[in-house]
């Protein structure tokens, strides 16, 4: 085989794979990876759990639960369907 024809046929594939916008998208996920844990290496770790699927996708920040449209029955507004605060001073 003509090493020309190889060379041309490489960089033929090689252009075809950067029009994709799903290669370009992975490539460029993957590049920031590679920057933020050269940054900051202990995202090292956090980037395994998400690459493994360990992370809990629905667990949320710690705090009480945020009301939805669901939780709430329509016949009140999202802010009062909080609990109400104690009017208690705290214990020292």
């Amino acid at each position: 085989m003509n090493v020309g024809y190889c060379v041309r046929s490489g960089m033929a594939d090689l252009f075809e794979m950067m029009q994709s916008r799903t290669f370009m998208q992975q490539l460029g996920y993957g590049l920031l990876k590679i920057g933020l844990v050269n940054l900051f290496p202990e995202l090292k770790l956090l980037f395994r759990k998400i690459e493994r699927g360990a992370l809990d996708a629905t667990a949320g920040p710690p705090g009480p639960p945020i009301a939805t449209a669901a939780a709430n029955s329509g016949s009140e507004p999202a802010h009062a369907a909080a609990p109400a605060a104690s009017s208690k001073p705290p214990k020292h």
